[in-house]
């Protein structure tokens, strides 16, 4: 990802892993989204779930929060995977660019800090623009691995966010678990 902003020459970025999916008309609704109030600077989509073969499960990744706060990402990346995301070239310059230290939890600790560092807010797109596709294999269904980087992106988050309080981390730090347990019961 750091690559790509490296690379990319617009003003708006957006994210696609190899696996996931595009609806043809994601990109056009983020984009008048964005031209239509200056500040925000990041938004997302709802995603519909695939399976490892493509074929669309019927179930739906929604949020309950169409515009989080700073404390509301904390709490649960509503964002929900890094394809849903557009984000503001701009919001990487205040905010620095993706841990590379972290295999997991690097999505949600990037939309955090740049909520945190811009002073930009977040939004979603309470349709179903992405698909993601569901992988046994996904860095995000080795829970060992999954809840370490969960951990290593909290702490980070409590030292830069002192004046946050306590009890938000708490919060956001249990969601990890709570996710890590139903995948791992989910997928037997």
């Amino acid at each position: 990802r750091n690559t790509g902003i490296a690379a990319a020459q617009g003003e708006l970025i957006g994210f696609l892993d190899s696996d996931d999916a595009w609806r043809s008309d994601k990109l056009e609704r983020h984009v008048r989204l964005f031209a239509a109030d200056p500040g925000l600077g990041l938004t997302f989509s709802q995603s519909d779930y695939m399976t490892e073969a493509g074929h669309l499960t019927g179930t739906r990744l929604r949020t309950t929060r169409h515009q989080p706060s700073l404390h509301d990402m904390l709490r649960r990346n509503h964002c929900g995977n890094g394809s849903t995301v557009v984000i503001r070239r701009d919001c990487f310059e205040l905010a620095g660019t993706f841990r590379e230290d972290l295999k997991s939890c690097e999505d949600y600790e990037m939309w955090c800090r740049v909520l945190w560092a811009t002073g930009y807010r977040a939004e979603c797109i309470a349709l179903p623009l992405t698909i993601y596709r569901l992988r046994d294999s996904s860095l995000s269904f080795n829970f060992a691995s999954f809840t370490d980087n969960a951990d290593r992106a909290m702490a980070s988050l409590r030292e830069l966010m002192r004046n946050v309080p306590a009890r938000r981390f708490r919060a956001g730090h249990a969601e990890h678990y709570r996710i890590a347990a139903w995948k791992a019961t989910t997928t037997g």
